[in-house]
């Protein structure tokens, strides 16, 4: 669904997040897909949306006004500017200070800058505040919403998923080609690498809540009929952990439709703040 975000900014936006050390995290993590980032805004709340260079990875970003310790913007607006320059702001900070991002278009001298101010954690530190030129980009910007053909919705610890793509990447010096064939039901996920070069028969399979209360066997047989089955390059994959340490002993909720076009969507809670989906397309015939 389109967010409607109006043709140029005319209101300003602040808020202020003591979740410093969760949006620090974010932004290096799309800065591996994204140089430029787009922060779309309105009096709900703040929004991403991106496409990967290769366009087999969409991020969406939702983070609702009422999780910030302080939130306003009296309108609809976007602002875009370099994803290293707003990390280089916040990442030599303590995980206790505040963050205040404003912009203000109303400023004849800064009126294109996005101002960040660091409150220490210490009464005795000097705040700090840096300026960030905001850039020309694109204003049409979409939010992600549940589709009805999604056919299974599970919860992972995100430590395993991450632990099973890095032992895959350590195994093989090449993993351009390896393939991590990803199945679900209501009792079972299932990883397993496929049509590796270096690298074959590494799996992992986790059984969801359902799956415990019914004691079902994780051995491959419990993959039965019902399971929806896609392939996706591991590539992806290690792009996508790369959000996972954002909350490393957090959960990721992974969306799987039974459509062989449709992509996987892994939820990853960004602190306090809200959450981010990230869209990724699975490898099909064509």
């Amino acid at each position: 669904m389109e967010i409607d975000l109006g043709e140029v900014n005319k209101y300003g936006l602040c808020f202020r997040t003591g979740d410093i050390n969760a949006l620090t995290k974010m932004f290096q993590a799309v800065k591996d897909i994204e140089k430029i980032i787009r922060l779309g805004y309105n009096s709900d709340g703040l929004y991403m949306n991106e496409v990967g260079s290769d366009s087999n990875i969409a991020i969406f970003g939702t983070f609702p006004a009422v999780n910030f310790h302080e939130y306003k913007a009296d309108g609809p607006g976007i602002l875009c500017f370099h994803t290293g320059s707003f990390i280089s702001a916040l990442i030599n900070n303590s995980q206790r200070d505040e963050v205040t991002v404003s912009f203000n278009p109303n400023l004849k001298k800064k009126k294109n800058e996005l101002i960040i101010t660091i409150k220490r954690e210490s009464s005795l530190d000097t705040d700090i505040q840096y300026s960030i030129p905001l850039l020309e980009g694109e204003r049409s910007m979409y939010e992600w919403k549940n589709s009805a053909i999604i056919k299974y919705v599970v919860m992972v610890k995100s430590d395993i998923i991450q632990s099973f793509i890095s032992t895959i990447i350590q195994t093989g010096s090449d993993t351009s080609d390896t393939i991590v064939k990803i199945s679900i039901n209501e009792n079972i996920v299932c990883f397993e690498c496929i049509d590796g070069v270096f690298v074959s028969n590494i799996r992992l399979a986790i059984m969801t809540d359902k799956g415990k209360q019914q004691r079902v066997s994780i051995r491959k047989k419990s993959i039965t009929d019902g399971t929806v089955s896609k392939k996706f390059f591991v590539r992806l994959m290690n792009q996508i952990i790369k959000f996972m340490n954002i909350n490393t002993n957090d959960s990721v909720t992974l969306y799987m439709a039974d459509d062989d076009s449709y992509p996987i969507i892994f939820q990853i809670n960004v602190g306090s703040l809200g959450c981010i989906r990230i869209a990724m397309g699975p490898v099909t015939n064509n």
